[in-house]
């Protein structure tokens, strides 16, 4: 509400500047326009795009747009001119190809009405036809990009999710006060789609040993049967951070395709809750997704001085304002090769950076590796993707099996090389012993199918490398059955004087390639055999 009361403010103060040199019934055509185009466009991947990422590239078009009218108004004088080539430049630069095109049919359509009217009539209703027809048509736009939209908004349960909300910041769960000042920094490093050691022998002839090795003689405990709780980035990393079952923390969203529901649980979850209680500050790094990216920590550490949201990304590779791409790849994060390659490259790089800090600190990384795309070689060297960017896995990955053995092996391999350098650097520059999580959220993807959970290796897609770096404890103290729902409760028990029992671990696939939240029980499938013919 608020963001939406500031817009309305922001709009309201440029109208009156606008007012005295503009006529602003000349723009409200193109306005309307502007925002069909935007909604029609969220509903192509509604999953990941929530309603009020329109509101940035709404107010920016809006105001773009007034610009264009005023220099247009200094050479054409008229103002009926000028909504036409308004209206001319919208749906040029700022429509998809699916809303162009049915424009152009429109207006086509109107034009044979209009000239029939006139030969049957004999009226000529130009100037009726002028100050009508962008309005209509606008309107009718805005009404049909809506209805679009509007029934998987009614597939979710709204007071059940609002009041799931309320009890995530109404939770009455807390830890005993800690007497000594010494509060260990820690962080929780998220290594996207990293299979375990055992996995990689098996499925991509690959010995992860030496890593495991070396990260062990560090003081690390790198477990041999590590799970997820569940397949997909989206579940998996608000139910480790709520430390709790998602359907638990979050229940009726069966009927929603909504993705970008799950955003509240990871900037405000249970875990965040109880260190900010303490005292911590947090520290979370840009992964340029915007469902993972936490803005609501403390310190952010960014790439780019503009993070553009997925749903704008996605509106300049899909419209004639991909154009002004190369004016702004520098200073924000467009959808390219090298925007993903300094992100993950910029998040890695500051991590060790964040040990010199002296206040207790939570540090949130989602490092977007070994998962596709694969842009880094085993020596960090950048590979330029034959085909388009996209972050597709599993069966939507677009090349063979082999492709994403050689692809996957080479992003684990500098991946790990990064690791052992940040985590020594850490252990060498904090204070306190630190407490150091490097975990998958789920494996990878070489056998997984999202469209079905029969054909999918289970045992790939949920065991998952994971190494924990716990002063003071051994391996033996460690469970060696800690799953990811289960992580967060045995920290706060060890060392915050937590009284969170474990829960009995279950394994959830997904079983639809879009709506996550209907999930399916795969626990007795966890340990079947996998084939890779």
């Amino acid at each position: 509400m608020r963001a939406i009361f500031c817009f309305a403010i922001i709009l309201k103060t440029y109208k009156e500047k606008l007012g005295a040199t503009m006529k602003f019934r000349y723009l409200a055509s193109s306005y309307l326009m502007i925002l069909a185009s935007l909604i029609f466009t969220l509903r192509v991947e509604q999953h990941l795009f929530p309603p009020y990422h329109l509101l940035r590239p709404l107010l920016a078009l809006w105001v773009v747009l007034g610009v264009v009218a005023k220099i247009l108004k200094h050479f054409l004088v008229d103002w009926e001119k000028v909504e036409g080539w308004l209206v001319a430049v919208v749906v040029l630069f700022m429509f998809p190809p699916v809303l162009f095109w049915i424009v152009v049919y429109s207006f086509a359509g109107m034009f044979i009405i209009r000239q029939l009217y006139r030969v049957l009539s004999k009226t000529d209703i130009r100037k009726v036809w002028r100050s009508s027809l962008y309005l209509v048509t606008g309107m009718l736009l805005l009404l049909y990009s809506i209805g679009l939209n509007l029934p998987e908004y009614r597939n979710v349960r709204w007071p059940v999710y609002f009041s799931a909300l309320r009890d995530l910041k109404e939770t009455d769960i807390s830890l005993p006060a800690r007497t000594d000042s010494l509060k260990p920094d820690i962080y929780y490093i998220v290594v996207d789609g990293y299979v375990r050691s055992d996995m990689l022998g098996d499925l991509y002839g690959y010995d992860n040993s030496p890593f495991v090795a070396e990260l062990e003689n560090m003081g690390f405990v790198v477990p041999r049967q590590s799970h997820s709780n569940y397949s997909k980035t989206a579940l998996s990393i608000p139910s480790t951070l709520n430390m709790n079952y998602v359907d638990v923390f979050a229940p009726g969203l069966d009927n929603s395709k909504f993705w970008w529901l799950m955003e509240p649980f990871i900037d405000h979850s249970a875990t965040i809750s109880l260190l900010e209680s303490q005292g911590y500050k947090t520290v979370s790094t840009a992964t340029n997704w915007s469902l993972t990216d936490m803005d609501s920590a403390d310190v952010r550490v960014k790439a780019y001085p503009v993070e553009l949201t997925d749903f704008e990304q996605y509106f300049l590779q899909t419209t004639p304002l991909r154009l002004i791409q190369p004016l702004i790849q520098n200073t924000a994060s467009v959808f390219t090769v090298e925007t993903h390659r300094k992100t993950i490259l910029n998040a890695l790089n500051s991590l060790g950076e964040i040990a010199s800090d002296p206040d207790p600190t939570f540090v949130f990384a989602h490092i977007l590796l070994p998962h596709p795309p694969f842009v880094f070689d085993a020596s960090g060297a950048s590979i330029a993707p034959s085909r388009e960017f996209s972050f597709k896995d599993a069966e939507d990955f677009e090349g063979s099996l082999e492709e994403y053995q050689q692809g996957y092996i080479g992003q684990v391999e500098f991946l790990n090389s990064r690791l052992s350098e940040i985590v020594a650097v850490i252990l060498r520059q904090s204070e306190t012993p630190p407490i150091i999580i490097i975990q998958a959220d789920h494996g990878s993807g070489l056998l997984a199918y999202f469209s079905s959970v029969e054909k999918t290796c289970i045992r790939e897609r949920f065991s998952t490398f994971a190494a924990y770096y716990f002063p003071g404890l051994t391996s033996d103290e460690v469970p060696a059955d800690l799953t990811t729902v289960n992580l967060f409760r045995f920290v706060f028990n060890t060392y915050f004087g937590g009284d969170f029992p474990l829960l009995e671990n279950r394994y959830y696939y997904i079983g639809d390639p879009i709506n996550i939240y209907r999930d399916v029980d795969v626990t007795s499938r966890l340990n079947e055999s996998c084939d890779l013919r």
